[in-house]
């Protein structure tokens, strides 16, 4: 079989709002398993608003009785769409606004609450989530976030790694090539993807 990477198209809001994603999520996960990709050979990463999606994917599949993946790995997560622990921003924040997350969660949820653990897994039960990896910048709004998350998992049970960048931005991974802190972060990322998946080509070939 060749190398090619399958890339999921899932439906977006506002146009299909929440549970849309998380449910296209799972769908992809299962069409993968069905090409015959491992589930230890297999790790769902996001970033931002991505990576709540991540988490609520691996929840919902967790619902469902299918397997886990090997592992997430976690940009700047966003997974309280309440904002209730929001602090000011630090003072090197310059990517997210309160108001701007405020109108993306009413655009996201259309008229779902907010606690719903699916559209905020911070407010889920995590018990039985894969190895997860968070990486968060300490200059960013959602800084909160990820380290309620990690206290989260790691009371659930679940192996968690957090791991802050100082004086970095709302998902700095981007500017990898560009900046030191991002080539580290990714090669960390890649560690960490490396020590959980088993490489299995699909259909075992």
């Amino acid at each position: 079989m060749g190398t090619e990477s399958p890339s999921a198209d899932y439906r977006l809001a506002p146009e299909q709002p929440y549970p849309a994603a998380v449910e296209d999520a799972v769908a992809a996960y299962r069409g993968l398993l069905a090409e015959g990709f491992a589930p230890s050979a297999t790790v769902i990463a996001g970033d931002s608003a991505g990576a709540g999606l991540a988490v609520a994917a691996a929840l919902s599949l967790h619902q469902l009785g299918l397997p886990q993946p090997a592992a997430l790995v976690l940009f700047s997560p966003w997974v309280d769409l309440g904002l209730g622990a929001l602090g000011p921003p630090p003072p090197g924040e310059f990517m997210i606004t309160k108001p701007w997350l405020e109108e993306c969660a009413r655009f996201y949820l259309a008229g779902h609450p907010a606690t719903d653990p699916l559209a905020s897994p911070i407010a889920a039960d995590l018990h039985g989530l894969p190895p997860t990896l968070i990486q968060v910048g300490t200059d960013e709004l959602l800084l909160t976030d990820s380290r309620r998350l990690h206290a989260a998992l790691t009371a659930a049970g679940v192996e968690a790694t957090l791991q802050e960048f100082a004086h970095r931005w709302h998902v700095f991974q981007l500017n990898a090539g560009l900046l030191a802190d991002a080539n580290r972060a990714l090669a960390a990322a890649g560690e960490f993807v490396r020590s959980r998946a088993t490489v299995v080509s699909a259909g075992g070939q």
